[in-house]
């Protein structure tokens, strides 16, 4: 089955004055009706049901995630005792949710993402979703970028019909390298969704991490 992952454990640094350590961004309001973390628990129920979403937060916002996601089952808001970063938080999701569905499909999104065009996500999360079933690869979403950003990661691609193999991973350039990857066309913006069977993230983190496996 397909569950979700929702990372919401850190705190916004960039977003400074806004977000705080104590209020981070993922749980402000900003004008709308609900925070970030709230709209986007609530477009992913519309897909996948609540008890196979999962939240994980920092042991400092769990009261505030508790009052946000009210819906949420208790046992799925996973607290975290202490900060360990992007690669430990999915490791505590993957193996709590390996024990309840061993042969699980996880949708990891990042907690602060707002997403406008629900309709378009959804129809790439459903073939993420299918190609993660169908091998032992982890799927990125990327979005094409349109303008030459230098506070995202890029995606360098191998060319294409629609889904593409990652030839690597590119930290956040400088404005330099930005405008030659938006002239390209061989870049995406990494936008941090990633889809991936349980075993095969578990195996990825055992060869690539051994020590934090």
């Amino acid at each position: 089955m397909i569950h979700a992952v929702i990372l919401a454990g850190g705190w916004g640094r960039r977003f400074w004055p806004k977000s705080r350590r104590s209020w981070p961004k993922q749980l402000l309001y900003l004008g709308r009706r609900h925070s970030s973390v709230q709209n986007l628990f609530n477009i992913i129920k519309s897909e996948i049901p609540k008890e196979r979403i999962w939240v994980v937060g920092n042991k400092n916002y769990s009261s505030i995630l508790r009052k946000q996601l009210p819906s949420l089952p208790k046992k799925n808001l996973l607290v975290e005792p202490m900060a360990k970063n992007t690669a430990a938080a999915i490791g505590l999701a993957s193996i709590t949710i390996r024990r309840v569905d061993p042969g699980a499909v996880t949708l990891v999104l990042s907690s602060d993402q707002i997403i406008k065009q629900k309709s378009g996500f959804l129809k790439a999360v459903r073939e993420a979703c299918i190609k993660a079933e169908e091998g032992d690869c982890l799927v990125a979403i990327g979005i094409r970028p349109s303008r030459a950003a230098v506070e995202y990661g890029y995606l360098k691609i191998a060319q294409s019909k629609k889904i593409y193999k990652v030839e690597r991973f590119v930290e956040k350039p400088d404005i330099k390298r930005a405008k030659a990857y938006l002239k390209s066309k061989n870049y995406l913006w990494n936008a941090g969704i990633f889809v991936w069977k349980i075993t095969s993230i578990l195996r990825a983190i055992e060869k690539n991490l051994p020590k934090l496996y």
